[in-house]
């Protein structure tokens, strides 16, 4: 997922935590995280309230996610989707239709957006899916960012974002038999 924010900066560590921490479950963010200098793995301590698995209530999991951030700037983005105008074009001097990366709806969002936020996570530990997504759409919503999810081309709208992905990141772990859970217990920050 990619979040698209106005800025970012390390003051909104603590709001995010809470958020997540009012979602049925109690978790912590590496000690050492700061957005000035984080590329990579993102560890959080995590301990479910409630779960369809009573396994996944039972105890502190170490658990994660890649996070990303670079630059961004909306105006460059366009440039570079935006085909060279041909010599017929020039000599017509025919208006061209605008290019948008989203929508003029969203590119309108976009444009005020500085950082982008790439959250990648895979299938190696069961609680990523709910960390990564989780946290995308927090972000989202305390910045009056843009979510996006470039795998199916969808924005998402940040009304219901946190509680939607919830119930995704829910359905998700309810789907699994026991047998398939892959949890790291938490024994220290790596």
């Amino acid at each position: 997922m990619q979040v698209f924010v106005p800025g970012v900066d390390d003051a909104i560590i603590p709001r995010w935590i809470a958020r997540m921490n009012g979602l049925g479950m109690r978790c912590e963010i590496h000690p050492g995280f700061s957005f000035k200098d984080h590329s990579g793995f993102l560890p959080f301590r995590v301990s479910l309230e409630r779960s369809a698995h009573e396994q996944l209530v039972s105890g502190d999991y170490l658990a994660g996610f890649e996070l990303y951030v670079r630059e961004f700037n909306l105006a460059r983005e366009v440039a570079a989707l935006t085909p060279k105008r041909t010599l017929l074009e020039k000599l017509s001097r025919r208006r061209r239709e605008p290019v948008y990366l989203a929508s003029p709806e969203i590119d309108q969002k976009l444009a005020r957006c500085t950082k982008e936020l790439s959250f990648v996570w895979g299938s190696a530990d069961t609680l990523e899916l709910r960390l990564a997504t989780l946290s995308a759409a927090i972000l989202s919503e305390i910045t009056d960012g843009v979510c996006f999810y470039p795998a199916d081309n969808i924005w998402y709208s940040n009304e219901g974002i946190v509680e939607n992905a919830l119930k995704e990141a829910e359905s998700y772990e309810s789907s699994l038999k026991p047998t398939q859970l892959k949890l790291h217990r938490f024994e220290r920050w790596l």
